[in-house]
């Protein structure tokens, strides 16, 4: 005999657990946002991790929880997942050993958006590594050199770079690159039958061959051009500073690459008296008198 109280009790569940799955499918349905949901972080498309490994941290503002990952063992996500609001992305670079330069992919997923936001991780400034390394610290600084005041430096920041190499093929490095985007300094270098020769960037040492141990070498740190300001031999004459060495006397007080020195201890400069006082000029110790040029038309 079937008990009707307790059947229409099992039907009344039923129909209870039914209408709960109804309600989950109808919270997943709603709407996916385009794009990664990411508009304000710290990291850059392409990041750069140090050789000896280190712990990247990068703040940013997540519209919605969020999930990260890494697909590189060497470079472990420490914060998997994190909810809306302000947050940070710590990423542990484990040292690189090899001889290879390598990249990671890190993938930061908001909730509710349909596209992850995708940042490199490159390690070993991701090429074939060619030299010994003896140079990689004298190589950053040329390159931030070259970044900051290359009169060409536009594109430097997309060159992929070989931080291993000797310092004379790594700045070749930058040149060449410079001039693969449509031969953007075609005037930095020699040319013949439409071929260049040389450019005229380069690095030289400005120390001694032989010293006594102990013994300093100073100068005014000074890379100078003996110039004429046009086509006439009585137009303005002086030096064009070609380079000032960073934490030098020139550096200190103010000069910069791109000026020109009309006077040295206030004597004008000539055709007749630039060596001595180009002399002078770099031994330091003198006063000079700095002009700002704009060239028009040569």
């Amino acid at each position: 005999m079937t008990n009707h109280k307790y059947f229409k009790t099992i039907l009344l569940s039923a129909a209870i657990v039914t209408m709960g799955f109804c309600f989950t499918a109808c919270d997943d349905d709603d709407p996916i946002l385009p794009g990664t949901g990411i508009e304000t972080a710290q990291w850059s498309a392409v990041n750069d991790a140090d050789l000896k490994g280190q712990t990247l941290i990068y703040e940013f503002e997540a519209p919605a929880s969020w999930t990260a990952s890494s697909n590189e063992e060497w470079c472990e996500v420490l914060t998997p997942s994190g909810y809306q609001g302000k947050s940070s992305l710590r990423m542990k670079v484990e040292p690189n050993d090899g001889k290879l330069g390598r990249s990671a992919e890190v993938s930061v997923q908001i909730d509710g958006y349909a596209e992850p936001c995708v940042l490199i991780i490159r390690q070993g400034e991701g090429v074939v590594e060619k030299g010994e390394g003896r140079f990689r610290d004298i190589n950053q600084w040329t390159l931030d050199i070259m970044s900051d005041y290359y009169l060409w430096n536009e594109n430097i920041p997309d060159i992929i770079l070989d931080h291993s190499l000797d310092y004379d093929l790594f700045l070749a490095q930058i040149l060449d690159g410079v001039a693969e985007n449509d031969d953007a300094n075609h005037d930095d270098g020699l040319w013949d039958n439409g071929e260049r020769v040389s450019y005229y960037s380069n690095i030289q040492s400005n120390a001694p061959l032989s010293r006594a141990t102990g013994e300093s070498y100073n100068d005014a740190g000074l890379a100078i051009q003996a110039t004429i300001l046009g086509p006439n031999d009585d137009d303005p004459c002086g030096f064009t500073v070609m380079f000032v060495t960073p934490g030098t006397a020139a550096e200190e007080a103010g000069v910069r690459r791109g000026d020109f020195i009309t006077k040295v201890n206030n004597i004008p400069v000539t055709q007749n008296n630039y060596s001595q006082l180009g002399n002078s000029l770099l031994n330091g110790n003198v006063t000079v008198d700095l002009n700002s040029v704009k060239f028009n038309n040569g």
